[in-house]
């Protein structure tokens, strides 16, 4: 038998590649041609299981959002915004231009950051002080995306312009206070 190899009981083809010479060849094989078999396509069994992952993981979420829209623990936008990621699961394709349109003046803490000069930390510390956690009705909006390098869906928030003057309020006294204290937490001495 040749180099062919076996694959669910049908035979893989082969393709012929020219053998190049090396020091190590003596020359009767010179100009030799080999047999290697050709790059197979991924086995059906593969597609399969891509398949039922997918269907797996889109059925999870949209069981997920049922339960919270029947508890009334999620605003409708998200709501439909989940909907659209769990579509996008199951069908493999990018979905985004579907989701519902969130206003240009609500921002992420990374723009609050950038905009302050205070790191991202900062003003998740403040967001957290000022109790801006979760879906608040007018203060914070989550965002729902498909993080496409860990395969799984992302929830972030935005917070709008009344939520962003808080948090600006609140870093603002940090900075006067941080000020006020030396740079070990001491009160400095006027003079």
């Amino acid at each position: 038998m040749s180099a062919l190899m076996k694959l669910d009981s049908e035979e893989m083809p082969c393709t012929t590649v020219p053998y190049h010479r090396t020091a190590l060849d003596s020359p009767d094989v010179y100009g030799a041609v080999v047999e290697r078999p050709a790059q197979p396509e991924p086995p059906r069994v593969t597609l399969v299981a891509d398949l039922e992952e997918r269907r797996f993981k889109s059925e999870w979420l949209a069981r997920l959002v049922e339960r919270l829209e029947s508890r009334q623990r999620v605003a409708p936008d998200v709501a439909d915004a989940y909907w659209i990621v769990a579509a996008e699961i199951a069908t493999g394709i990018d979905l985004s231009g579907l989701k519902p349109q969130v206003d240009d003046n609500w921002v992420s803490p990374a723009a609050i950051s950038q905009r302050t000069g205070v790191p991202v930390q900062r003003v998740s510390r403040a967001i957290s002080e000022l109790g801006l956690r979760g879906n608040r009705a007018g203060l914070c909006r989550p965002l729902v995306t498909k993080d496409k390098a860990r395969d799984r869906t992302v929830t972030s928030y935005l917070y709008s312009p009344r939520a962003v003057a808080q948090i600006e309020a609140v870093l603002a006294h940090c900075r006067t206070r941080a000020r006020r204290l030396g740079p070990h937490g001491s009160a400095l001495e006027a003079g």
